[in-house]
């Protein structure tokens, strides 16, 4: 009798451990993960690349300070460098080696916002439009596979506008997050242009450093100033 208790008693305590243990945890949803991986590009400091076949964009982004820089250059038989710099309201840019240019955005702040060239669109990546438009992803370790809807990207900015003609069908992506969850490449295959074009299949391609180091963007030295007369043409 007693040996028979000590069983019962033994066993249990057995079900009471296997009960007590937690319930595993549910693998989390890669489409969420993704969107969460974008938040620093919209709150603090990043460097960028972001690259098309005919034009790629590299800069400098300071969200809190609102400072920001980048270069554009168009690839081809006729290549291309405008520069433009971002200080608070103040806009500067050049082409080439030509001289600073000087544009008071509190004058245009219309036709600034319209351009995509204020601080209420921190995300200079396009990053965000890309993620928006995933319909399928899953995730191994820091890496994110899946499709996006082609035709869902919100065309914002000039790496998008450049590839608007092959946004038309479902596209593979691939995606990688740093040991904090953010996001440090982002990658789009393009599939081939019909004629007359009839361009090759290419990749969309992003990638993001310094997160949270600190930028320094001055004001270029000897800069000109628009006339009165350009802001009274533009209304």
């Amino acid at each position: 009798m007693i040996t028979r208790l000590l069983v019962l008693v033994v066993a249990t305590a057995g079900l009471t451990a296997c009960t007590d243990e937690p319930a595993p945890r549910p693998a989390p949803d890669a489409k969420a993960v993704l969107a969460a991986s974008t938040a620093g590009l919209a709150t603090g400091t990043y460097r960028y690349r972001v690259a098309v076949p005919a034009v790629s964009i590299s800069g400098i982004t300071d969200v809190a300070r609102r400072r920001a820089m980048w270069t554009t250059t168009f690839h081809g038989a006729d290549p291309k460098v405008i520069e433009i710099r971002l200080i608070d309201t103040d806009e500067y840019t050049r082409t080439g080696a030509a001289r600073w240019q000087h544009f008071d955005q509190t004058r245009t702040p219309k036709m600034a916002e319209r351009q995509g060239l204020t601080f209420t669109h921190p995300d200079r990546t396009s990053a965000n439009q890309i993620v928006e438009a995933v319909t399928e992803a899953t995730q191994e370790g820091q890496t994110i596979r899946g499709t996006i809807e082609g035709t869902s990207v919100r065309i914002a900015g000039l790496t998008l506008d450049s590839i608007e003609s092959r946004l038309v069908k479902p596209l593979p992506f691939v995606a990688a997050l740093d040991d904090h969850g953010r996001l440090t490449h982002l990658e789009v295959q393009l599939p081939p242009t019909p004629a007359p074009k009839s361009e090759p299949a290419a990749q969309w391609t992003l990638d993001i450093t310094g997160y949270d180091v600190a930028a320094e963007v001055r004001r270029p030295v000897g800069s000109k100033e628009m006339p009165d007369s350009f802001y009274s043409g533009l209304g």
